[in-house]
């Protein structure tokens, strides 16, 4: 999202007149999620009824598909109801220092000690089963990088991996860390 966007979405939530908009918008994805979830319901009846192979497949890729759908419009819903109440000034509003998480040393979570070589420490990768150590924290920068196929980032990406969380609950168990 670049700035342009967050500037227009700040605007937009100031604006009181913008819930009734937001409503609006609530309603019509709560519709979408209902007829979603009667797909979901028809093709799971037809996938386990069908009598061909082919008839079988096809409904599984339109169950497959209407999940899908039903999964993005609850997410609609859900963050249409939170900018809403952030309109109307009901939002619980938290204020989390992004860059304060961001210093949340890896090696804290990682359990078993590394072997150290300088600003390096290589680790078990724990997003794998390994035998070699391929995971390295590069301390100066507070970052990861698993050479085994796991990719890098930060200590919140590398949370958000290991605990299968998103990022705002990533930041928000990591902040409390921090004292």
């Amino acid at each position: 999202m670049n700035t342009l966007e967050r500037e227009f979405i700040a605007e937009v939530l100031a604006d009181k007149s913008n819930a009734s908009m937001l409503y609006r918008a609530k309603i019509n994805w709560e519709e979408k999620r209902d007829h979603y979830k009667a797909m979901v319901r028809e093709f799971a009846t037809l996938v386990s009824h069908s009598d061909t192979k082919v008839a079988r497949l096809i409904a599984k890729s339109f169950f497959e598909k209407y999940k899908k759908w039903l999964a993005m419009a609850e997410g609609h819903i859900s963050r249409l109801t939170w900018q809403r109440k952030v309109c109307l000034g009901r939002a619980k509003q938290v204020d989390i220092d992004v860059s304060e998480v961001k210093q949340v040393p890896i090696g804290q979570f990682m359990g078993s000690p590394g072997q150290s070589y300088g600003n390096r420490v290589k680790y078990k990768c724990p997003l794998h089963r390994e035998k070699t150590p391929s995971f390295v924290w590069y301390k100066d920068q507070n970052s990861w990088w698993c050479y085994g196929g796991c990719g890098g980032g930060d200590n919140i990406d590398l949370y958000m991996k290991l605990n299968n969380v998103s990022f705002k609950e990533a930041i928000e168990k990591l902040s409390t860390t921090i004292c």
